[in-house]
């Protein structure tokens, strides 16, 4: 990697979206409702009545089918390199980490 950045003047990592699974997603929004880490737990594990869910266990599922599927957070692909002829903002949106 070292060696094709110093070898050719625009390059570039690529970065590719990890996005919300549906455990994930009811995870993160019962730490934001304030649920305690059992139900969470039960939440997420989908062994469950239906019928015994409380009010912001049920807020819970209705946001979390909205969400699912958004990007959750950016990461570097393992193996993508853009290198190109022009810088790279010509071509597509940048974003500078700060590591």
């Amino acid at each position: 990697t070292d060696y094709i950045f110093r070898r050719y003047e625009h390059t570039a990592l690529l970065a590719t979206y990890i996005t919300f699974k549906r455990r994930a997603v009811i995870r993160e929004l019962g730490k934001v409702f304030g649920l305690p880490k059992t139900e969470i737990d039960k939440l997420s594990s989908g062994y469950f009545d239906p019928k015994s869910l409380d009010e912001m266990e049920k807020l819970v599922f209705r946001y979390s089918s909205l969400i699912a599927g958004f990007p959750n957070y950016l990461s570097v692909h393992s193996g993508g390199i853009a290198i190109l002829q022009e810088p790279i903002h010509q071509y597509a949106g940048t974003f500078l980490p700060p590591k």
